[in-house]
């Protein structure tokens, strides 16, 4: 097994590293998103991160399932991975897909992600469809019609695209030319619930840890017992040991 932090090595880079070794296993990542990818000689074939456990239909939903999930690992800007070798996935789809493929598609909507949020504020906004257009007439195809029946104020962009097995780069394009006509506004964030208190003071739940319980936390005295994360150099030595 080997494991880490994105301060040593990048999401980037170690997806690269995994795809030069051509091995098979298990990645787990607990960054922005807690999710897992499965590699087959050196691609992925199955992901599954959040609420999205169940096979995914078509190649095309699996890509969007992995930009969806590296998008938030980088965005993040730390978080921790663990990689099991020859860890089985639960399910796998009928055609892998290559990290470059991945890698791309991230650097893209990272590219354009400004401009993006100049109008979608995050993908964890709700869109809403609006009372009247601002223009005389808009032209619907299949797939707009598809994702117009689902906004329903409730549905955040990242459900948005789930439901619609479209790229999150592409559906926020497609909401940006939605809201330039005036057809779609978006509602702001849901709130997460307040953290439970002792006597009006905030108490923060301790995360559970020991033999069984699938868990980024160390354990007491983990540090001190030599379980620090490996150093950047160590960590390539076996990355490179991999492709033996």
């Amino acid at each position: 097994m080997l494991q880490g932090t994105f301060d040593t090595l990048s999401f980037p880079e170690v997806l690269r590293l995994l795809a030069q070794s051509r091995k098979d296993g298990g990645l787990r990542v607990d960054a922005g998103v807690v999710a897992t990818l499965w590699f087959a000689d050196g691609r992925i074939g199955a992901a599954e991160g959040g609420d999205l456990v169940e096979p995914t239909a078509d190649r095309n939903e699996l890509f969007a399932r992995l930009v969806d999930i590296g998008f938030a690992v980088v965005r993040s800007g730390g978080g921790t991975f663990r990689f099991a070798a020859d860890e089985a996935a639960p399910w796998r789809a009928d055609e892998t897909i290559a990290v470059g493929d991945v890698l791309t598609e991230i650097d893209g909507l990272l590219a354009q992600w400004r401009e993006i949020e100049a109008v979608v504020p995050s993908l964890e906004c709700r869109p809403v469809l609006s009372d009247e257009l601002e223009v005389e007439s808009l032209e619907v195809d299949r797939e707009l019609w598809r994702l117009l029946v689902r906004i329903d104020g409730r549905r955040t962009v990242r459900d948005l695209a789930h439901r619609t097995r479209r790229s999150v780069l592409d559906l926020c394009h497609a909401l940006i030319d939605l809201s330039r006509a005036g057809a779609v506004g978006f509602a702001p964030e849901v709130e997460p619930a307040p953290k439970p208190s002792v006597r009006g003071v905030g108490v923060e739940l301790e995360a559970p840890y020991g033999p069984g319980v699938e868990t980024p936390h160390p354990g007491p005295g983990a540090v001190a017992n030599g379980h620090a994360p490996r150093e950047r150099g160590e960590l390539l030595r076996v990355f490179s040991a991999l492709q033996d």
